[in-house]
């Protein structure tokens, strides 16, 4: 009976001629555009330290992939763009018949003459995403 053993070197040292023994695995996939890349690196303790603190910001303020894009506004509060954006919603509203829905409840409030309940608001963004995949 014969013994095997086998040894993995740490890729981040293969292209220096140095052979240092990799102490493990990471996997890691990247993915832009049709450049797809999955490799599995051997490395050091000290080496996949290294890149989990490069890669891991970036993994935070990610989504899991396949999931539905989270819809968010791109504007400044009081903006033009937020003017704006609410009067497209007052728009859609009226065209789908839910006037009453952003209609303040006190109308003499000059102020606040208008407000936006989370479903209403998350009902026109709904419809926003729908526009966009469909004009794919």
């Amino acid at each position: 009976m014969q013994t095997v053993q086998i040894h993995l070197w740490d890729d981040r040292h293969a292209g220096t001629g140095q052979r240092v023994e990799a102490e493990e695995q990471v996997e890691l996939s990247f993915r832009r555009g049709s450049r797809v890349a999955s490799v599995r690196l051997d490395l050091t303790h000290g080496n996949a330290d290294e890149l989990e603190a490069v890669v891991l910001p970036w993994l935070k303020i990610g989504s899991a992939a396949g999931s539905a894009p989270e819809f968010r506004h791109g504007f400044k509060p009081g903006s033009k763009a937020a003017r704006e954006w609410r009067q497209a919603l007052r728009d859609w509203a009226d065209a789908e018949g839910r006037t009453s829905e952003y209609m303040a409840r006190n109308p003499s409030a000059a102020k606040n003459r208008f407000t936006y309940p989370l479903r209403l608001v998350q009902d026109f963004e709904a419809h926003l995403v729908s526009l966009a995949e469909n004009a794919v």
